[in-house]
């Protein structure tokens, strides 16, 4: 028995020599908090200012569309009124094109 050699099994080497990785779960435990809590805190913020339109206080709207039909798949046929004139718009895949423009009825 003298000619058998016990061979001891290796261990794989880390590249570095390091025992292992530690993986630091409170930190990311508590980034996840924070980024959580700031993401709501903002949700509530724009909530109260009344959403992501950005408007001056006071301002009236100078561009309003009156009313919008969808047509087919492709095209949409809009009323749109611009300070105190009227216009039909017809958007395409492909173009758009006014297709009258006329004074508003009460102007």
């Amino acid at each position: 028995m003298g000619g058998l050699i016990a061979v001891a099994a290796a261990a794989p080497a880390r590249l570095g020599g390091s025992t292992g990785v530690e993986v630091p779960w409170l930190r990311i435990g508590a980034a996840l908090v924070l980024c959580a809590m700031v993401a709501l805190l903002m949700a509530l913020w724009l909530r109260r200012r009344g959403g992501w339109r950005l408007s001056v206080v006071g301002r009236e709207a100078r561009i309003e569309v009156v009313e919008s039909r969808r047509l087919n798949q492709y095209t949409e046929l809009s009323l749109v009124r611009v300070q105190g004139r009227e216009y039909a718009i017809l958007s395409g895949a492909q173009a758009n094109r006014v297709l009258s423009s006329v004074p508003e009825a009460g102007a």
